[in-house]
Formats: structure tokens, sequence, C-alpha cells
């Protein structure tokens, strides 16, 4: 189980090159806010999306 910071990223790499590679090459090849999105919704499979969008946009235009 991941307990802490690290464990969870390099699952999530692990996954990202194995399990859930698809989600992985959408997720690298990303060059946009929305295409990083899509690649996340493929890991994610999420029901709902929600207001991820939206909170997406606004953290990106802060850090930018």
């Amino acid at each position: 189980m991941a307990t802490d910071i690290h464990n969870q990223v390099n699952l999530f790499v692990q996954e990202l090159n194995t399990t859930e590679k698809k989600a992985g090459q959408i997720l690298r090849s990303a060059t946009t806010l929305a295409q990083a999105m899509q690649g996340m919704k493929e890991y994610e499979r999420f029901g709902i999306a929600g207001n991820r969008e939206k909170f997406a946009k606004q953290i990106l235009k802060e850090l930018t």
C-alpha cells in the first residue's frame, strides 16, 4: 500500500508504464491542459468530471 508521496508517485509512474499504458501515452504527449486532462480521465476513469476541469484551469492560470 502506498503510504507516502514517494511510493504513490512511483506506483503512478509504474502504472502509466504498464497497466495504464494508454493513459501514460496520452499524458506524455499532452501539450495542452485539455489533452492532459484526457489522459487523467483515461487513468482514473471517474464517472462525473464535475468541477475538475474548472479547478485544473484555475490552477494552470495561477501557475502561468
